[in-house]
């Protein structure tokens, strides 16, 4: 299964509010920032968005071997497909274009990659 979701994982947050305030997320932030677990997380009113983007973000790091390197100052390594997945002719497509060279995520973003490009790019493979 997904090892992201695991109850007993550790999870860290940034304690400063990244979110933007008086929106839902920023609300939410607040809650659950101080979960030590992914367990915990979920108790205080997270969801499965709010991990993902704050991983991707950097506002959240999660112990264990599927979040190895993700914390601040090292990057995942990443390979992505040669042949370009992406609709010809969008900006989806010219992005991965330049980006499909990176081999981490900091590379991966410094090359012009989105939060929502990696998302979809490790949804589907």
């Amino acid at each position: 299964g997904d090892q992201r979701w695991r109850d007993d994982r550790k999870v860290h947050f940034l304690q400063e509010n990244p979110k933007m305030e008086g929106g839902a997320a920023h609300k939410r932030y607040e809650r659950y920032k101080a979960a030590n677990t992914v367990a915990e997380f979920f108790n205080l009113g997270g969801c499965k968005g709010d991990l993902t983007n704050d991983v991707v973000k950097g506002y959240a790091t999660l112990e264990g071997p599927s979040s190895r390197g993700t914390s601040r100052g090292m990057s995942r390594r990443v390979v992505w497909k040669l042949r370009n997945p992406k609709r010809e002719g969008s900006s989806a497509y010219a992005r991965y274009e330049i980006y499909k060279t990176a081999r981490s995520e900091a590379s991966f973003f410094r090359l012009g990659g989105t939060a929502d490009d990696l998302a979809w790019d490790l949804k589907r493979g």
